[in-house]
C-alpha cells in the first residue's frame, strides 16, 4: 500500500472525493471490478511503467524517493547504522509486496548493494509500518512524502541519506488509475492535482 490518507485528509473531503483508495492493487481485474461495483472512483498505485489496457486509464502523477528511518528511541538502544550491511543486525519493518524477496537495494556512486533484511513485522499498509517505526519497533523504508513530517518533527530520524534506497526491484513512480468513462471528471482531476502537489513537497 502506498499509505493511508495523508495527515491533512480533510483535503479529500474538501474536493468532494468519497471512497478514494490508495491501496496497492494486486490485479488489474480487481481494480476494474471494484470500481464498477461502486467501491471507489480512483486509485494511486506504484508502478514500474504505465498500464497498457483498454479497461483502465493509467496517468503518471509523479515520483518519490524512499527514506530509511527509525525513531530516536530505537536508535538509542541498538548498534549504530553507519553502513547498509549493519541492517542485517537490526529489526527491519518491511512492506509486503507479495513476493519472496526480502532485501533492500542501496546505490551510491554507481555501486549497488543488496542487503538481506529480517524482522517480525511485514505489512502491505505503509502507515502501519510508519506507526511501528515511530513507536520504536524497528527500521523502516518508506516513501519520503509519508514520513517527511515525522522526520521534521524529530519523531523519526533519516538514516544513510547518501544512498538511494529501494525495496528490491520496486521503483518509485506513482500512477493514477481510473476507468475510461471517468475521463474529464472534475473529481479525478482534483485528486490528480492533489497527488501531484503531495509528491512535489
Amino acid at each position: 500500500m502506498l499509505g493511508s490518507e495523508p495527515a491533512n485528509r480533510a483535503s479529500f473531503r474538501l474536493i468532494g472525493i468519497s471512497g478514494v483508495s490508495m491501496d496497492k492493487l494486486l490485479a488489474l481485474r480487481t481494480f476494474v471490478a471494484t470500481v464498477r461495483c461502486g467501491g471507489f472512483s480512483a486509485a494511486a498505485r506504484q508502478l514500474g511503467s504505465a498500464i497498457v489496457s483498454d479497461d483502465v486509464v493509467s496517468q503518471r502523477v509523479g515520483s518519490f524517493t524512499r527514506w530509511l528511518v527509525a525513531s530516536p528511541q530505537y536508535l538509542a538502544r541498538t548498534s549504530p547504522i553507519e553502513h547498509p550491511d549493519a541492517l542485517q543486525a537490526h529489526t527491519c519493518l518491511q512492506y509486503d509486496y507479495g513476493s519472496p524477496a526480502h532485501y533492500w537495494r542501496f546505490e551510491q556512486d554507481g555501486t549497488t548493494l543488496q542487503v538481506p533484511v529480517t524482522g517480525s513485522l511485514r505489512s502491505n499498509n505503509a502507515d502501519i509500518l510508519r506507526q511501528a517505526a515511530v513507536a520504536g519497533q524497528g527500521v523502516a523504508l518508506l516513501s519520503d512524502w509519508l514520513v517527511r513530517d515525522d522526520v521534521d518533527s524529530g519523531k523519526l530520524q533519516r538514516l544513510l541519506p547518501d544512498y538511494e534506497v529501494a525495496p528490491g526491484p520496486h521503483e518509485g513512480t506513482i500512477h493514477l488509475l481510473y476507468l475510461p468513462n471517468h475521463r474529464g471528471s472534475k473529481r479525478i482531476a482534483a485528486f490528480s492535482e492533489f497527488l501531484q502537489a503531495l509528491l512535489q513537497r
